[in-house]
């Protein structure tokens, strides 16, 4: 939700913040790569791939801010972290899946699980980091940093919901094998979509005071 931290800094001309959405998306690549040799077996060792996904997610956060807090370092690296496992997962289990419905139903229940940690825990780490910058509640309408907030808080809404609905139907139907590949794929397209816009929003508030 507030991630403004943990958007401030990579490197560049343009300043430091968008560095760090650049860094999330390519660890939501990497990390979709990682799921997608572990359900086709792949041969080399994914598992230093995922380990150095992580190290590159998480070394800015904790050592380029010298600036904030520890607590807002802890924060935004957990953000970052959760938000890549998220979105990274999911695009994964996509292509691993494509058309085959047996893959669906042994991909998607333990995606879902993993999903709702990571959903609770970008949510907490993203209030935890708004009210860090914010520091009170009318900041959220009174600053252009507030208003992007909230339109952040209502895409995770709309996440949310569409996890809700992962939970009570779709996973359920793909566990059942009831359901089509087709029409998993359908609505893991537009999941990701709606996270895209998330971290669409995550550049807007890298630039945004």
């Amino acid at each position: 939700i507030g991630m403004r931290g943990s958007l401030h800094a990579a490197s560049g001309p343009r300043g430091p913040r968008g560095g760090r959405v650049s860094l999330l998306v390519i660890g939501c690549v990497l990390l979709a790569i990682v799921v997608l040799a572990l359900a086709r077996g792949a041969s080399w060792s994914s598992s230093s791939v995922l380990a150095l996904c992580v190290v590159a997610l998480e070394c800015r956060p904790l050592t380029g801010h010298s600036q904030i807090s520890a607590l807002a370092q802890i924060a935004v690296a957990t953000h970052v972290l959760a938000a890549a496992l998220w979105c990274g997962g999911l695009a994964g289990v996509a292509l691993a899946a494509g058309g085959a419905r047996g893959v669906w139903a042994r991909l998607l229940p333990r995606f879902s699980v993993l999903a709702g940690w990571c959903a609770a825990v970008v949510a907490a780490s993203g209030v935890l980091e708004a009210w860090l910058q914010l520091g009170r509640v009318a900041g959220l309408y009174e600053s252009g940093y507030g208003r992007v907030v909230l339109g952040k808080t209502a895409v995770l809404l709309a996440l949310l919901g569409l996890g809700w609905f992962a939970r009570r139907r779709w996973v359920p139907e793909v566990s059942g094998h009831r359901g089509t590949a087709a029409v998993s794929l359908q609505r893991a397209t537009v999941e990701v979509a709606v996270m895209g816009l998330a971290l669409g929003l995550a550049v807007a508030l890298a630039t945004t005071g």
